[in-house]
């Protein structure tokens, strides 16, 4: 005859252990640093319990950065050069301060002499007439390409004839006189011998750009820089430890939170250089040395590693901060999901264990901050599966 007393000692003992499961019923996990709740039909029980739950949702591997909005380069507006006479007069009004220029703009006019604004990462340091080769005749050949002038069949680099028309038309459609080598005026029969004289282009990284001030105020002397041009708005710069860099490819999304407390949407651009760059002012550390201290951070705090430029529609202020998450990997939202200390192995095997102790086969796709993609037979989300005993792990 069985004892009544333990009849009620095993009845109580079982509902203190249900209590025990039920009790961490509402725990969840955390994926890419997001906290998800569980999308299972049942409740996620604690890990704590020994048992734990499949899922259904996606597995993201992130990497964590800081971020820095700065300007990537000013560009110095001089004008045009000296006239025999030695003096640099403005003789018309130059562009306004905050104001948009792109490609091609006149940006200010000395002697009666533009200035035009194009797009290049060299600087515009001498004249060039037919016969000049060089990375500068290069820019200025992509900026008349750009702008729709043809070059007809001359070579990258090197300013022949057709880029020597380009510039003709470049300089009479903006309403100003061009010249040749010897600053003779040029007309459409004597175009290919069109030249650029030095002074009269300026170079900036990107357009459009704005002037700091205006670029010229009309009846006044040149004594020095008319203006300096910026972009209106920042080169978003992000920076992460080296050792996560080789997970950064271009393209990739990216989760901007700024200081401000907005967030923005951007992409993974290109590589730039070490994150020695001071935030806001677009220049390496003084005379190009390194200025990281021997801990890894900079002067200002911020840890040493690989930049990338970041690609985004939103405007955002120079000097701005922030950090960044980007997403290197993900797994489809329709897929399933469990922690990874559940997955058992021996050899290239995995399984899981059911709590009912059914053992069941599975391929581990991505796993990224304890949590793993799954596939196989017989799992579902919201089955529950035991975790291994902390000495078998």
């Amino acid at each position: 005859m069985a004892d009544p007393r333990r009849a009620r000692w095993f009845t109580a003992g079982a509902a203190t252990c249900s209590a025990v499961v039920v009790a961490g019923s509402a725990a969840t996990l955390t994926v890419s640093g997001i906290h998800e709740q569980s999308q299972a039909s049942t409740p996620t029980p604690s890990l704590h319990t020994g048992v734990t739950v499949i899922e259904s949702g996606s597995v993201r591997r992130s990497v964590s950065g800081s971020v820095t909005v700065m300007t990537d380069g000013a560009s110095v507006v001089s004008g045009a050069a000296e006239s025999t006479s030695g003096t640099r007069i403005v003789t018309r009004e130059g562009a306004a301060p905050d104001t948009p220029l792109d490609e091609g703009a006149v940006i200010a006019v000395v002697n009666e002499r533009p200035t035009f604004l194009i797009t290049s990462d060299v600087p515009f340091y001498r004249s060039m007439t037919v016969g000049t080769v060089g990375r500068d005749v290069d820019a200025l050949q992509r900026g008349l390409r750009g702008l729709g002038y043809g070059l007809g069949s001359d070579a990258s680099g090197k300013f022949g004839p057709g880029t020597a028309r380009a510039v003709f038309f470049l300089y009479r459609d903006r309403s100003h006189q061009p010249v040749d080598s010897t600053g003779t005026p040029t007309d459409l029969t004597t175009a290919t011998g069109t030249a650029v004289p030095e002074g009269e282009l300026v170079a900036a990284p990107r357009v459009p750009v704005v002037s700091t001030t205006r670029c010229g105020q009309s009846g006044t002397v040149v004594n020095g820089p008319l203006c300096r041009l910026l972009p209106p708005t920042g080169l978003l710069r992000m920076t992460v430890p080296d050792s996560e860099a080789d997970a950064i490819e271009a393209g990739q999304p990216v989760t901007v939170a700024l200081a401000d407390g907005s967030s923005i949407a951007a992409s993974v651009g290109s590589r730039i250089s070490d994150a020695s760059t001071e935030p806001g002012d677009g220049t390496e550390g003084t005379n190009g040395a390194d200025t990281t201290s021997a801990s890894g951070s900079d002067p200002g705090g911020r840890v040493r590693g690989a930049s990338f430029a970041l690609d985004t529609a939103d405007r955002v202020s120079l000097g701005a901060t922030g950090s960044a998450t980007v997403t290197v990997a993900t797994t489809p939202d329709d897929g399933l999901r469990v922690a990874e200390v559940a997955i058992r192995s021996r050899g290239s095997e995995r399984w899981l264990v059911a709590r009912d102790g059914i053992t069941l086969p599975i391929s581990v796709g991505l796993c990224a901050h304890g949590v793993c993609s799954i596939s196989g037979s017989n799992i579902s989300a919201g089955r529950a599966i035991r975790l291994p005993d902390a000495s078998a792990r």
